[in-house]
C-alpha cells in the first residue's frame, strides 16, 4: 500500500479525521516516507479504535479504554467515530440476520463465522470457511459492508460472479478474501480455494496463487457449492431467505455506516449465549490452555518476539502467529 492510498482510506468515512488529515497531508506524507522520520506504522490487528479514548478488543469481544503507551509502536487497524458506551443498534443487520436464521442455535453459530471475517491473517487452515447461500435479496451480499468498514479496500480480494479471479491480488496485506458464487467453482478451483490456500503456484494459473495467507473468506451465492465430500468437510453453507421489501442500495449504505453497532452487537449476541458455540468455533480466543504447548514447542523453534504493545493483544498476536508457523511445519514436514 502507498502512503498516498493510506491517507485516502484514513480520511474515508472518518469525517473528523479527515479535514485534519487533509490540511496536513504534505507533512505527513513526508513523516511517512522518510525512514530517518522512525519507524514504519505497525498496525494492531486485533484492536479497532472507538470515540472517548476507547478501543474494541476483537478476540474478547470487548470494549476497553486504552492508555497512550498502549498503542506506542502500533497503530489499531482502524479507527470508527462510535459511542461504545451506550447499547448497540444494529437495526437492519439484525432484521436481516433474525429473519434468515429464526432458530437460535444456528443463528448464534452465524453470526459467530461472521464474525471470524475480522480475524485478518490469523485463521489456522482447518478452520471450515464460512459459506452463506441463498437469494439476493435476503441482504447477505450487504453484510460485507461492515468489514469494509473496517479493513481497506485494498486489502480486501474479490473473486467476481464470473468466475475470473487473480489470485496474485492476494498479497502479504490482504485481510480479507471475499467468493462471489461460490457455487461456480470447479473441483480445481475449490481445491484450490477451500483446503487451506496455503500452496504457492509457481505457474501463475488462477485461483491457486495464494502463497502464505491466513485471512478469513466471506463467500455468498444463490444455491449452495456441490463439492466432493473433502471439500465440503472444510466448509459450513448457512442458507438465507428473502428479506420482505429490502432496498440493497440504501441497506448497504447503512451497514457501512453502522458498521460498529454490528460488530458490537454481534460480540454481545456470541458472548450471551456461548454455551451453543462449539470450542473450536472460538479459535481466536486467548490462545491458553490446550494451545500453550504449541507455543512453547514454537519457542523452541523461533525466538519469541512481542514488543511495542504491551497490552493484552500482544501475546494474542505473537502467540497466534506461533501457532499458524507450526501449522506450516507440520503441515509440509
Amino acid at each position: 500500500m502507498t502512503v498516498g492510498t493510506y491517507l485516502n482510506n484514513i480520511m474515508q468515512g472518518n469525517d473528523p479525521v479527515a479535514p485534519s488529515v487533509l490540511r496536513y497531508r504534505a507533512v505527513l506524507r513526508e513523516n511517512l516516507t522518510n525512514p530517518e522520520r522512525g519507524n514504519q506504522i505497525r498496525f494492531a490487528l486485533d484492536v479497532i479504535e472507538v470515540s472517548d479514548g476507547w478501543a474494541f478488543q476483537i478476540s474478547i469481544r470487548r470494549f476497553f479504554q486504552y492508555r497512550q503507551e498502549d498503542f506506542q509502536g502500533r497503530s489499531a487497524r482502524a479507527f470508527v467515530v462510535y459511542d461504545c458506551t451506550t447499547p448497540p443498534e444494529p437495526g437492519q443487520f439484525a432484521e436481516t440476520v433474525i429473519n434468515s436464521f429464526q432458530a437460535h442455535h444456528e443463528r448464534i453459530n452465524v453470526l459467530n463465522k461472521i464474525y471470524q471475517c475480522l480475524m485478518a491473517k490469523r485463521v489456522p487452515a482447518p478452520i471450515k470457511k464460512l459459506v452463506l447461500a441463498g437469494p439476493q435479496d435476503s441482504g447477505m451480499d450487504t453484510w460485507l459492508s461492515i468489514f469494509r468498514r473496517i479493513i481497506t479496500n485494498d486489502n480486501i480480494v474479490t473473486l467476481t460472479r464470473q468466475g475470473r479471479f487473480s489470485a496474485a491480488g492476494v498479497m502479504e496485506d490482504t485481510e480479507l478474501i471475499v467468493v462471489r458464487e461460490a457455487s461456480r467453482m470447479n473441483a480445481q478451483q475449490a481445491e484450490q480455494v477451500l483446503r487451506g490456500g496455503v500452496e504457492l503456484n509457481v505457474n501463475r494459473e488462477p485461483w491457486a496463487e495464494f502463497g502464505c495467507n491466513f485471512s478469513p473468506f466471506f463467500m455468498t451465492s444463490t444455491y449452495p457449492p456441490n463439492l466432493g465430500p473433502d471439500d465440503a468437510r472444510n466448509v459450513t453453507v448457512y442458507r438465507t431467505r428473502p428479506f420482505p421489501n429490502i432496498q440493497l442500495d440504501t441497506l448497504d449504505a447503512w451497514m457501512y455506516d453502522h458498521a460498529m453497532d454490528c460488530i458490537a452487537w454481534i460480540a454481545e449476541e456470541i458472548n450471551r449465549n456461548l454455551e451453543v458455540v462449539e470450542n473450536e468455533e472460538r479459535w481466536y480466543e486467548d490462545l491458553t490452555g490446550i494451545n500453550l504447548i504449541k507455543v512453547k514447542l514454537l519457542e523452541l523453534i523461533f525466538p519469541l518476539q512481542c514488543n511495542a504493545f504491551p497490552s493484552p493483544t500482544s501475546q494474542l498476536d505473537c502467540r497466534t502467529n506461533h501457532i499458524l508457523a507450526l501449522d506450516i511445519i507440520f503441515r509440509y514436514r
